[in-house]
């Protein structure tokens, strides 16, 4: 029997070891798995955030890149405030190049009440009289002004006379032009 106690005793022994062991391995797995897990998440957020920089750093990279153009941007556009600047520089087109300019249908978006950086457009019908060169260059003068500008509806047609040299030609466009509601030169004025 004592014989038998020994082995008892020892077989206890070997079951807690086992038990404590078992439980020290699953512990360290569990934090293993966790610490695991905590420095995978951890990498994926630092590389999102080197990824995050490269992006910032590409945009301020192009941004500064195209600094000058984006100073002239407002150029393109009409203000609100010079709505009748670009009607008097249109009637004038034909003035240079020889031909009689007509507006009509002047129809132009009310951003009075509208934030600064608002858009609208200035609507005009354009009729123009002249010889064969002096219309062309009128409407070459119209595509060229220095805003945002779209041409439509562009019709052509001849008014015979006797000759080709007197022949009269006739025409007609809508021209359509991106206006903003305030100059930044008024808005940084106003404030």
């Amino acid at each position: 029997m004592r014989y038998l106690r020994k082995h008892s005793l020892l077989s206890i022994f070997a079951v807690l070891v086992t038990l404590i062991v078992a439980s020290v391995y699953f512990y360290i797995s569990q934090t293993v798995s966790t610490s695991l897990d905590e420095t995978i998440i951890a990498r994926d957020d630092l590389q999102a955030g080197i990824a995050s920089k490269n992006r910032e750093k590409a945009f301020l990279d192009i941004y500064a890149k195209t600094e000058n153009d984006w100073a002239r941007l407002p150029d393109f556009f009409v203000f609100s405030e010079n709505v009748i600047q670009f009607i008097e520089a249109m009637e004038s087109l034909g003035k240079s190049v020889g031909s009689e300019v007509t507006l009509s249908e002047i129809d132009a978006d009310n951003l009075d009440s509208s934030k600064k950086s608002a858009l609208g457009s200035i609507r005009v019908h354009v009729d123009v009289k002249g010889s064969w060169s002096s219309v062309m260059r009128t409407l070459r003068l119209a595509e060229a002004m220095p805003y945002k500008v779209t041409i439509s509806g562009v019709n052509i047609d001849v008014e015979e006379g006797g000759n080709k040299k007197t022949n009269s030609w006739h025409l007609t466009f809508d021209i359509k032009a991106a206006m903003l509601a305030n100059s930044p030169v008024n808005s940084v004025k106003a404030q």
